[in-house]
């Protein structure tokens, strides 16, 4: 097939780019992104089986991980403290083809929490990796129904 999607129609995960601000970054891999809303149960009193559920405020924020391969020259676009309107992650069909994105995920009130570098290790040739942690406050998804 020419776009790469399977018999049927399923988006693969691994042409993507994490846009910040004008900056298309190239990510070695962004790890999994949940958001997950608690909720208490109330009972009636008395004689009633009526149970209410209500949202608990949140306990924790929302966060994703950024990993990318660090380079020569390397400009941090993601500095620890940097807050942005949002970000967008954008999975397309054809390595390097973003004109027209199958999928994005568009990050909003988003701030650069933590960083962490892999291990160094005398004895292995490894690449340098960079982990960025990233709070974001809300997520939408958009689908490119043309493709």
């Amino acid at each position: 097939m020419p776009d790469r999607q399977d018999a049927y129609g399923k988006i693969r995960n691994m042409n993507f780019q994490l846009v910040v601000e004008e900056h298309a970054l190239e990510c070695r891999s962004i790890n999994t992104f949940t958001q997950e809303i608690e909720y208490e149960v109330i009972a009636e009193g008395g004689c009633s089986d009526t149970v209410h559920i209500r949202k608990k405020p949140l306990a924790k924020p929302f966060t994703f991980q950024v990993e990318r391969y660090v380079q020569a020259g390397h400009q941090d676009v993601l500095e620890i403290g940097s807050f942005f309107e949002r970000l967008i992650l954008e999975i397309s069909a054809r390595p390097g083809d973003f004109s027209a994105p199958q999928v994005s995920f568009i990050f909003y009130g988003c701030l650069v929490s933590g960083k962490s570098y892999n291990g160094m290790n005398a004895e292995k040739s490894d690449l340098l990796v960079e982990t960025t942690t990233i709070v974001y406050e809300q997520l939408e998804v958009a689908s490119n129904s043309l493709v």
